[in-house]
């Protein structure tokens, strides 16, 4: 599902954006100084992640988990 969610981000920043950006892509993984050395040889670009989710609520009922997505 994350996956699913990652793309359809990825593709309407594509649409929005067109050619005004050399790259639109995920950027996985905790950021290092060598990716963020990569990042900025690819710009201008944006670059989506998943932040990570937390359980809400109390426990009477399954808990919804709201996700957070960061595009740079």
């Amino acid at each position: 599902m994350l996956a699913t969610i990652e793309d359809a981000i990825i593709e309407r920043c594509q649409a929005v954006l067109g050619a005004h950006v050399r790259t639109v892509e995920d950027l996985p993984g905790r950021w290092s100084e060598a990716t963020l050395r990569a990042a900025l040889r690819r710009t201008p670009g944006v670059y989506v992640a998943w932040g990570g989710s937390s359980a809400v609520g109390d426990n009477t009922q399954p808990p919804p988990m709201p996700d957070t997505w960061f595009t740079w």
